[in-house]
């Protein structure tokens, strides 16, 4: 199972030149990132879901494995802090075999089994405030450490794609258990220690992260100095500072003619699509828990006009679950036309009229202040007005909105994210009964689907049952079938993360896809001469 390339980057100079081995070296090797939030929420990767965290938490640890540098093609997952690892002909026992000599940040000393067990006990705990607690719901029975260098995994049922849950993404990063026990929850979000080729230097709200190089990361000494990113929310600052020649790079706005400007100003611009941007309606409050009045939103959107803010950065999206990249994923030509649900304001109306609400309604929801999340959400405002459905839009700071989405606070939630290109993992995370939010594995169902309504627990466990992969194509299928007939979810649009960098920046691998919401910084990463 392939996943196509979906990342195009653009640029008016010749690369070949800039980013060849014999490049020169700038004097300094400090890669200065506007970081687009005014506050990281966390650096702790067991509770670190949100964008703001993602990409510096994903330069300070690492996983157990990886998906090469700038890919997401699941068959070529390659080694990371395990060299090597091997499967029971049950499928119930996978044994990693640990890489010697890997050493902690902070004089931490190697790292062991002993940290590796108690990483994944802590990622699978939600009393630890885990935030990926659901992604391992029914899948790990026990973890065994039979010496320092090897982890043995004994899972509940066969999973087979258990790699995707020891990656170096969401909750597969290994933590010290030293440094945990040292410090304590509260204290090791914001004195992280981890395996990465960076270590974490200081923090200062709402100005900057400074993260400095190991000098003893097992895969050699990085090359720059220090990673820092600066938080800049505002995206005219951070353009000004990026023309300056202040910053190196940044994550830009996904609006059509803003990256095209980038472009004819010269600068590199990698464009993903590989996030699925979805409505969630929570089906436990009124008048949503009313089919048609969830008819009627989802007939309210229309999809073309968010093409007129993203241009080439987006494409609609017609189906819930995940984005259309994900193998299992429905096509036009499969689904029946009515669960299309066409752009069609006056049957919107209508429906409403239907559900008691001739007159419409008025209802508020949170939102991030972030532009890619708060301008589609203005088109949405509108289009919902025009039917006669008042939406009010709450605008706070991005952590706050996770605070409030994951605390259950929403009628509506905006979500996008990325995850690895397993239907499960989506379809797991956002629509498992086991990961309803308010339960003690709450994650990202945010609908309550799967308590109000029957669920899609089925399919989904079925499907991780079976490695006959015409049997799980199906079985996601139908999974996206019934998601399309209780419409728990209105799947808007697939974009993905608009990055930025000076023509000087080699990254030292070639990007043509990511799960980041900015760029992933290794070893190998450098500033050439300018």
């Amino acid at each position: 199972m392939r996943l196509r390339h979906l990342v195009l980057a653009v640029s008016v100079c010749s690369l070949l030149a800039i980013t060849s081995a014999a490049a020169e070296l700038a004097d300094t090797q400090v890669f200065r990132i506007g970081h687009d939030y005014s506050e990281i929420g966390t650096l702790d990767p067991t509770r670190g879901a949100g964008t703001d965290s993602k990409t510096p938490i994903h330069t300070i640890f690492e996983g157990l494995a990886r998906f090469p540098l700038g890919k997401l093609t699941y068959d070529e997952i390659e080694p990371a802090l395990a060299e090597s690892w091997e499967i029971s002909e049950s499928g119930l026992v996978w044994t990693f075999h640990l890489r010697q000599g890997v050493m902690f940040h902070k004089g931490y000393g190697e790292m062991t089994s002993e940290d590796v067990k108690f990483s994944y006990e802590r990622h699978t705990d939600p009393d630890t405030g885990s935030v990926w607690a659901g992604n391992y719901a029914g899948i790990i029975e026990r973890i065994e450490t039979p010496s320092p260098y090897e982890v043995r995994f004994i899972l509940k049922t066969p999973y087979p794609w258990f790699l995707t849950l020891v990656l170096d993404t969401d909750g597969g990063y290994i933590v010290s258990k030293a440094a945990v026990e040292d410090l304590g929850l509260d204290d090791f979000q914001f004195n992280p220690v981890g395996t990465g080729p960076f270590e974490f230097s200081n923090y200062v709200p709402m100005d900057k992260l400074v993260l400095a190089r190991f000098d003893e990361y097992w895969r050699g000494t990085p090359i720059l100095e220090e990673v820092v990113y600066h938080l800049l929310p505002d995206e005219t600052a951070r353009v000004l500072a990026l023309k300056a020649g202040e910053l190196d790079a940044l994550r830009g706005s996904e609006e059509a003619q803003w990256v095209q400007s980038r472009i004819d100003e010269g600068y590199i611009v990698d464009l993903s699509r590989t996030q699925l941007q979805e409505i969630y309606i929570n089906l436990t409050r009124e008048p949503w828990d009313d089919i048609r009045v969830r008819r009627a939103l989802a007939h309210a959107i229309d999809r073309e006009a968010f093409l007129q803010y993203f241009g080439i950065v987006a494409e609609p999206a017609y189906f819930s679950g995940f984005p259309p990249h994900v193998f299992g994923s429905l096509t036009l030509e499969e689904c029946p036309s009515v669960l299309q649900y066409e752009y069609n304001p006056a049957k919107a109306r209508q429906l409403l009229a239907e559900a008691g609400f001739p007159d419409g309604f008025t209802d508020s929801t949170y939102i991030s202040e972030t532009p890619g999340r708060l301008n589609p959400w203005l088109i949405v405002q509108e289009q919902l007005r025009a039917v006669g459905i008042n939406l009010e839009l709450i605008v706070v700071e991005h952590s706050v909105f996770h605070e409030k989405s994951r605390g259950d606070e929403n009628s509506l939630t905006d979500y996008a994210c990325n995850r690895v290109p397993l239907a499960d993992v989506f379809l797991t995370q956002f629509f498992h009964s086991d990961s309803i939010v308010g339960k003690d594995t709450a994650v990202t169902n945010f609908s309550h689907y799967g308590d109000v309504l029957d669920s899609i627990d089925e399919e989904i466990e079925a499907a991780r049952a079976t490695t006959d992969l015409e049997e799980q194509r199906l079985l996601y299928q139908t999974a996206q079938m019934k998601l399309l007939r209780d419409i728990p979810s209105i799947p808007c649009f697939v974009r993905g993360a608009v990055l930025v960098r000076q023509p000087y920046v080699d990254l030292g691998y070639e990007l043509e896809a990511t799960l980041l919401y900015g760029y992933a910084v290794t070893e190998n990463t450098r500033i050439l001469e300018h």
